[in-house]
């Protein structure tokens, strides 16, 4: 697929949720923490092996949820692109662990198909 053209990213090692809902005890969010270390530490070792080096090193947040903890696990281990799911654009100065992008449910298909109907052709005579 990557000789195709297409990007590879991790979502994760097993799509767990990245925060905890309820605020809990400081050991219980270290906890979480090293999870969540090492959900992306393993993913992006599983990767790197199978797409080559992989300068961009994509990763499509499970849930679209990240804190600022989250971030900074993420760029230490060498992730360098954060997706959300946070409809949008993105201005040139926005954070890359950070960006925006349109979530395609089977439901919206056709709201995303009129999206793609935004240019049309125009003879120039």
């Amino acid at each position: 697929m990557k000789a195709a053209g297409f990007e590879i990213g991790s979502h994760s090692l097993s799509h767990c949720e990245p925060q905890q809902k309820r605020k809990k005890g400081k050991r219980v969010m270290r906890r979480n923490l090293e999870r969540v270390r090492k959900e992306l530490l393993l993913s992006k070792k599983i990767l790197d092996p199978e797409t080559g080096p992989n300068l961009r090193a994509y990763l499509a947040f499970p849930y679209g949820e990240f804190n600022q903890r989250i971030l900074s696990l993420c760029e230490e281990a060498g992730y360098r692109l954060g997706f959300s799911v946070k409809q949008g654009g993105n201005a040139f100065f926005a954070h890359p662990l950070n960006l925006r992008r349109e979530q395609i449910l089977r439901k919206d298909m056709d709201h995303f198909i009129a999206k793609l109907r935004t240019f049309h052709d125009f003879p120039v005579r």
